[in-house]
């Protein structure tokens, strides 16, 4: 009986007001007619004071307690019992239905998340076969770098040794010069002052 109760009462203030009634005779889809609403609500509904109607034929009460809506739900057990399922399927339907909403904008941030990482990754590829090239490219320039070099390394030793051996001549031979033109120098300064 609360549960009905609190779906008659949506915004809890404790009472059912006559449009909190029809609302949710409405939202159930129960199609009493209107004089038939009125007169369970005025049956069944208290004043604000609390004073029971009792079927007279004074204005409808104001508000329904909730002790005034289980004598209502104990009165008509079929009727309550339908108001039940059908609140409660209601609440399911909308509790499923939030799930299925949320879901569904999951599913959509989901895609779009993975339309995005596709991009990054396609991008990622590019750089990757980008960057293949590019080691290719230095692998041949480096292998014909070392071609290069073991295609002239053995004139280049030769020509090497050759200029060491050709400096360490000259070097020698310029020693033997300058020991021949001391010797000269000693030998001119002996006989001239001799002669």
């Amino acid at each position: 009986v609360r549960f009905v109760f609190a779906e008659f009462d949506r915004d809890a203030k404790g009472v059912v007001t006559w449009a909190d009634w029809q609302a949710a005779f409405d939202r159930t889809a129960i199609r009493f007619s209107e004089a038939t609403l009125d007169e369970l609500f005025r049956l069944y509904g208290g004043t604000p004071e609390g004073a029971h109607g009792g079927g007279s034929s004074r204005a409808p009460p104001i508000v329904m307690h909730y002790s005034d809506f289980a004598n209502f739900a104990e009165a008509y057990p079929s009727t309550f019992a339908a108001l039940f399922a059908r609140l409660n399927d209601r609440q399911r339907e909308e509790s499923l239905q939030a799930a299925i909403t949320g879901a569904k904008e999951r599913v959509v941030s989901r895609r779009r998340r993975e339309e995005e990482l596709r991009a990054e990754l396609d991008a990622l590829k590019a750089q990757a076969d980008d960057d293949a090239r590019t080691l290719r490219g230095a692998e041949a320039d480096l292998e014909a770098v070392r071609r290069r070099r073991d295609a002239t390394e053995p004139d280049e030793q030769q020509l090497l040794e050759k200029e060491v051996r050709v400096r360490y001549q000259r070097e020698l031979l310029l020693r033997e010069e300058e020991e021949l033109a001391e010797a000269a120098r000693r030998f001119e300064s002996r006989h001239s002052t001799t002669g």
